[in-house]
């Protein structure tokens, strides 16, 4: 009786390890993709960023998040002009950096 016990704890285990794969692979795939998310708002903001000074105004850093799916609530909004906003402009580098983007 005990070695069909053993035989059938394996395959439990194996397939244990098999979605602790798939999950780690999709956490990997998910941060991959949010980072991509971040490269490409830095980059088109620098591209609006005329003055290269690292400021662009909010309504164009927030609609661009919108554009790309990145949905902030009034708090985080408020956070973020409180902390890295000069004269109705954000600094986007290290804005975005802060940002968690869920996809």
């Amino acid at each position: 009786m005990s070695g069909s016990q053993v035989g059938s704890a394996a395959p439990s285990i194996a397939q244990s390890k098999i979605s602790i794969t798939k999950s780690a692979v999709s956490q990997v795939d998910f941060k991959l993709k949010a980072n991509n998310v971040k490269t490409k708002l830095k980059g088109l903001l620098k591209n609006v960023d005329a003055e290269k000074s690292g400021f662009v105004k909010y309504e164009v850093f927030f609609e661009l998040l919108s554009l790309h799916g990145v949905k902030l609530n009034e708090k985080a909004v408020a956070y973020l002009k409180k902390n890295f906003s000069k004269n109705s402009t954000i600094n986007y580098k290290d804005t975005v950096n802060q940002l968690t983007i869920d996809l």
